[in-house]
């Protein structure tokens, strides 16, 4: 699943530099990808950013929700 692997790469860079370290090319090239190849997932360092963010919601979520006893998912 490369988008996957591109966001959990971008959510690397974000770590390591904030969120102007996110770029398509580099996390791309973390995976071993092309940036052609990363391009057909995301239009560009905005939609990539974009996945990052859900996806950092979506785990703050699961943890809130785990910290208060409920079943992921609700």
């Amino acid at each position: 699943d490369l988008r996957n692997a591109l966001t959990e790469a971008a959510t690397a860079l974000a770590r390591e530099g904030g969120p102007e370290a996110v770029v398509l090319r580099a996390a791309a090239r973390r995976v071993g990808v092309s940036p052609t190849a990363a391009y057909r997932h995301f239009a560009g360092q905005a939609e990539l950013l974009h996945a990052v963010k859900e996806r950092g919601q979506w785990r703050l979520a699961e943890f809130m929700a785990q910290s208060m006893g409920e079943p992921e998912g609700g």
